[in-house]
């Protein structure tokens, strides 16, 4: 896949943010779980070892922190840097930028940054944390092994799905596809009744996240209407 959601666990306090981020990073592959990081580690770290990156409390940042969060989800983008050798001599390199992202936050993310997202929206549970601890990464050995194994001998068959999905699928568009086009390849690959679910949880989520980007826009236009309204003969 050339393009991979960043998944943002969005809500108040105490509803299990830290720890959803904490359980999809340890589960994954080179998961590795920051907070408070700048962009030059980031973009190094992730060219070094394209490592699964979870940063949790992802609330304090700046324009060029989202900038490199907005180019992480998508394949192909660069980050240019002169760096010096130990002769003194510079030299230009290029970062890669693209590897799976995993978000905890108390605040919404911006309008462009929300836009390449798959929002988890958090609320506080009855038994909040029945084990009375958080996930380590030894918890979810097994499952990375499994899921290692899987890749090296279902490649040929997730290919299959993708290309299958990509034919069929005409309910999103443009950016949405892209971050919905792996997660739905996988639930095409596992259940087509799972494939079905994902796609109309794809759709409402899709429609609510349209209702919170464009809401300026919204207001104009309904200030427009208005006023085209009381102008009417």
């Amino acid at each position: 896949f050339r393009a991979f959601p960043i998944t943002f666990a969005y809500g108040p306090l105490e509803t299990g943010k830290s720890r959803l981020v904490k359980t999809i990073t340890y589960a994954s592959r080179k998961g590795l779980l920051w907070v408070s990081p700048t962009p030059a580690p980031i973009y190094r770290t992730i060219d070094a070892i394209r490592p699964s990156l979870g940063i949790d409390e992802f609330t304090k940042v700046y324009e060029e922190l989202l900038q490199l969060t907005r180019a992480i989800y998508k394949k192909g983008l660069l980050v240019p840097r002169m760096e010096r050798r130990r002769d003194a001599q510079m030299f230009l390199t290029f970062f890669e930028t693209y590897t799976p992202l995993i978000l905890s936050s108390t605040k919404e993310l911006e309008p462009m940054t929300m836009s390449r997202t798959i929002c988890i929206k958090m609320r506080k549970a009855r038994d909040p944390n029945p084990e009375k601890r958080d996930p380590e990464p030894w918890d979810y050995e097994d499952l990375r092994d499994r899921l290692y194994i899987c890749r090296l001998t279902q490649a040929h068959e997730i290919d299959e799905a993708r290309r299958q999905v990509d034919k069929e699928c005409s309910a999103l568009e443009g950016r949405e596809y892209e971050i919905w086009r792996p997660i739905l390849t996988i639930a095409n690959a596992i259940d087509e009744g799972i494939y079905e679910d994902l796609l109309s949880l794809a759709q409402e989520l899709h429609s609510q996240k349209m209702e919170g980007i464009y809401v300026e826009e919204k207001d104009v236009l309904v200030a427009i209407k208005k006023f085209l309204i009381r102008r009417k003969p």
